[in-house]
């Protein structure tokens, strides 16, 4: 399972990348973020999908949740198995740099 993501995972480390312009001139301008300090949104995607897939105290079915990242607000959607499970998560989550906040839309599964 772990091998079907990581196309995905090569995917978003491209999709960060700079890009370049070409002047009138010929010459080749390279463009970069304006901020270089924060992570931009889809690396604090990319940590925090490393970060549960590799946490083992995780059930497995409980790492495979969604994950999106928007100024650095990580918005957790899907369903645990438990509400144990859940706060780990959420635990993890924060603890990965450059979460600003979670928003936490994890639902329970019913047993």
């Amino acid at each position: 399972m772990k091998k079907i993501l990581f196309l995905p995972v090569i995917c978003l480390m491209f999709a960060g990348c700079n890009s370049a312009t070409i002047n009138p001139d010929g010459s080749v301008r390279i463009n970069q973020r304006q901020d270089q300090t924060a992570p931009a949104d889809w690396q604090i995607t990319l940590q925090v999908k490393k970060a549960l897939m590799s946490d083992n105290s995780l059930a497995l079915g409980d790492q495979f949740i969604s994950v999106s990242t928007t100024n650095g607000v990580v918005t957790l959607t899907g369903e645990v198995s438990t509400e144990t499970q859940m706060n780990k998560i959420i635990k993890i989550v924060r603890n990965v740099n450059g979460v600003v906040n979670v928003n936490n839309q994890l639902t329970i599964a019913n047993s």
